[in-house]
């Protein structure tokens, strides 16, 4: 069986055939070089594969199982939509590539970038838990996931102060707002409650262990990056998700301290509340508002969980041109990760 089966591939635009009764199959570990003068059709053949384009006729098949039929009248919904994608990778004829990576790099990232999207990796972080619940049982632990529904500082106090309550022994968390969360963690530990803070952390605080990234590091090494991306400077926007959070402050203190003297020009902060729509959104204003821009730094990955298809402002951008760097997104973006 095919890993994919093509058949009867036919696209039109207006009046223009691009593509007429396109057949091929694939078998895994197989490769096929599509070959054409300019205009030929061979993007739209791969945009028709990808769900960018609709083709007009045929049928895609993956693996024996039909995921594109023309002749279908059913709508897809985002979800499934985003669920064909999953199954294709691809590097756009206007390049579009990261220059901080590889060839390779480049060719992958599509695949890991989805990789969270796929049933095997949520079964994965399902099994990351268990070993995590597994491990607290050996020790004599009673493990409880427990927290706010959004990143708000407020609801983190209120949540401990029912740890408080209920006089557990041990509590973990992520600050998202060290000032405000200093005076609930002293009086966990006044209470005899052991905290250690992970990832974001209260340093003044009386919690007894902090286990997380240098983040100043992290904001340096963005800098860095991107002084070698921009050698003759430009303006550099922030993303960043909650005010005040530590580590993303720390990260945003690494990189403007790094690329003080430099050329490049920092503009304020914007924030997308560590909600990946607003962040979409405040990226998408943000960019047709500064068609100047040189670059962006995410300080973290917010915009890039949203579907590709969602980001038109940020493709346009990087097709112009523009630069990105992430990090808290997914391995291959995490450029100010060493």
């Amino acid at each position: 069986m095919a890993m994919l089966d093509v058949k009867n591939i036919s696209k039109s635009f207006g009046a223009t055939r691009v593509l007429e009764d396109i057949s091929f199959s694939l078998e895994q570990g197989e490769t096929v070089a599509v070959i054409g003068a300019s205009g030929s059709g061979k993007t739209t053949l791969l945009r028709c594969l990808t769900y960018l384009e609709k083709a007009d006729k045929g049928t895609v098949a993956i693996n024996g199982q039909t995921v594109f039929d023309a002749a279908s009248q059913h709508k897809l919904t985002d979800s499934e939509l985003r669920d064909r994608r999953l199954h294709f990778g691809m590097v756009f004829q206007s390049f579009n590539l990261f220059p901080q990576y590889t060839a390779l790099e480049n060719v992958m990232l599509a695949g890991q970038l989805l990789a969270k999207e796929r049933p095997d990796y949520k079964s994965r972080k399902k099994e990351i838990n268990q070993e995590v619940e597994a491990k607290a049982k050996e020790l004599g632990i009673n493990l409880q996931w427990v927290g706010p529904t959004t990143s708000d500082a407020g609801q983190q106090v209120t949540v401990i102060e029912g740890l408080i309550e209920k006089q557990v022994d041990g509590i973990l968390i992520s600050c998202n707002d060290a000032d405000a969360l200093k005076d609930v963690i002293d009086r966990a530990v006044d209470a005899g409650i052991v905290v250690g803070c992970f990832d974001s952390d209260s340093p003044e605080s009386k919690r007894a262990f902090y286990c997380g990234t240098d983040n100043y590091a992290v904001g340096k090494l963005a800098a860095e990056e991107m002084m070698k991306i921009l050698p003759d400077g430009g303006k550099v926007a922030i993303l960043t998700g909650v005010l005040g959070a530590p580590n993303l402050e720390e990260r945003i203190r690494g990189f403007k301290e790094t690329v003080e003297g430099s050329n490049i020009e920092v503009m304020p902060v914007q924030t997308g509340n560590d909600d990946v729509q607003t962040s979409v959104d405040v990226v998408g204003q943000y960019t047709a508002a500064n068609p100047d821009l040189a670059a962006w730094f995410f300080v973290g990955g917010w915009p890039y969980f949203a579907d590709p298809d969602a980001l038109p402002e940020v493709q346009k951008f990087m097709e112009n041109g523009g630069h990105i760097i992430s990090v808290d997104t997914c391995e291959p973006m995490m450029q100010a990760v060493p």
